[in-house]
């Protein structure tokens, strides 16, 4: 389904490979083609004891690189969060994470000390938990009781977001594979727009810990031997994994504002549908992509030849790769009354696979994109994928830092994504209906149509402190 929503993005938070912790660093490394690629680091696992170049050696990986945060997934100030030092340590680092991450959205948004008892929403994509892993069960696991145990599942790390922050709204954690995050924002967008919460934290986490999931995935030989994704490039050789975090603070548009927040973009219309049957469990569907564009475009009031960047899901697989071109070329690219190349890049090329983050990853992307009407280049692409017929689709990789383009209306961006076993996510974003504004810390009261500042119901514990 789908729906045309005119929700805000007023805040963003992430943590993400090479230290990126902040949109203004997300920012900067873009623009200057920063590399991601790194080693398995000596704290996660021994790369010389799990690599062997040969993908049919038995317990072993071909590739020892990947997107790795720089910042341990262990250190975590647990009183800040309100938990004991016990309790801490039996959560999983994707819960540690979102939490991090999610202080950070909300402060960015000027109401980290605001949110306490009121209707948050939270949407989280996660989908691997490498903590779960029996080989590394420790002392303290084993004398773990059920309620200990549920910290560690996946399907505890948005609840995890709503009780240590007192949230009161809808708490979901989503996982459809690689387009989690991004049917999880989807998913915020309808809770807003039907009333369910009166603002929302969506975004999604994925934290690689343990070299199992290498090792399985080079069995099917998905990945990149170097560990880099190269989407649209003729080197394109499978894709690489990459690890983080990203929380977005939506709000419905008019509330936005009204308070006087500072919106990065707007999402115009979201939507999600899958694959059916398609020639595989894992292989993408042209159709489906292509369809779901155009119904998300006509639900946001738009018309195709609008969209004037695509921040595509872009794999680094050549299969993957040259479907998603088609389908949404087709849908936006050879658009009528198009006067202009559709603009396509994909984020994964500068951080990795991100897994069930690489959706809110894109999408903070674009959002930035819009907020500064320029888009960052794609680094590290020499020659275009020559199956790709780039020209009859009438779109264009973006090579070089790029105005944003615009005709006579705002500028629009699109952001495409499809999972492993065939779920897709389509969401349209928009420039602010206004310039940028200081955040102003004064939001809506959610239950009348009263502005008035949200009283301070945090822990006084969390006043004038910081995270890493």
């Amino acid at each position: 389904m789908g729906i045309g929503t005119g929700v805000a993005i007023v805040g963003m938070g992430c943590r993400l490979p090479s230290g990126v912790n902040s949109p203004e660093q997300y920012w900067d490394f873009m623009l200057r083609h920063g590399d991601w690629t790194v080693e398995a680091p000596a704290e996660r696992w021994n790369a010389d004891l799990f690599y062997d170049a040969d993908p049919d050696a038995p317990g072993r990986a071909y590739t020892r690189h990947g997107g790795f945060v720089t910042m341990s997934p262990w250190d975590f100030d647990a009183e800040f969060f309100g938990m004991s030092p016990n309790e801490a340590a039996v959560v999983d680092p994707q819960q540690r994470w979102a939490l991090q991450v999610a202080w950070k959205a909300l402060d960015d948004a000027g109401m980290a000390s605001l949110v306490s008892g009121r209707d948050v929403g939270v949407y989280v994509g996660a989908i691997l938990n490498d903590s779960e892993t029996p080989r590394h069960i420790s002392s303290a696991m084993i004398a773990m009781n059920r309620r200990e145990e549920s910290r560690r599942l996946s399907a505890t790390v948005s609840d995890r977001l709503s009780h240590a922050l007192d949230l009161r709204g809808p708490s979901l954690t989503i996982d459809t594979a690689c387009s989690s995050s991004l049917v999880a924002i989807h998913e915020a967008t309808l809770g807003l727009v039907r009333g369910e919460c009166g603002v929302a934290l969506a975004g999604g986490v994925n934290v690689m810990l343990h070299p199992e999931v290498f090792v399985s995935l080079c069995k099917d030989r998905p990945l990149s031997p170097d560990g880099r994704c190269k989407p649209f490039a003729a080197a394109t050789d499978g894709y690489g994994r990459g690890e983080g975090a990203g929380i977005i603070v939506l709000k419905p548009v008019e509330a936005a504002v009204r308070d006087g927040d500072r919106i990065y973009a707007v999402i115009e219309g979201s939507g999600t549908n899958h694959d059916g049957r398609a020639t595989g469990v894992t292989v993408p569907n042209r159709r489906a992509q292509h369809d779901l564009a155009l119904r998300v475009c006509a639900q946001a009031g738009l018309t195709p030849d609008q969209i004037g960047y695509l921040e595509a899901h872009g794999t680094g697989t050549a299969a993957g790769d040259a479907i998603e071109l088609a389908a949404l070329g087709e849908a936006y690219g050879r658009a009528e009354s198009r006067s202009h190349p559709l603009l396509v890049g994909s984020v994964k090329a500068a951080i990795g696979r991100l897994e069930a983050a690489a959706g809110v990853a894109g999408v903070m992307k674009a959002a930035l994109a819009l907020h500064h009407r320029t888009i960052p280049p794609q680094p590290r692409l020499d020659i275009l994928n020559p199956a790709i017929p780039f020209a009859e689709l009438n779109v264009e990789v973006v090579t070089t830092t790029t105005a944003f383009p615009t005709s006579a209306g705002p500028a629009i961006a699109a952001v495409n994504g499809f999972g492993h076993s065939g779920t897709n996510a389509h969401v349209i974003l928009t420039q602010a209906p206004q310039p940028a504004l200081p955040a102003t810390g004064v939001c809506c009261d959610l239950v009348s149509s009263r502005v008035e500042p949200w009283p301070c119901l945090v822990s006084k514990r969390w006043e004038g402190r910081e995270i890493a």
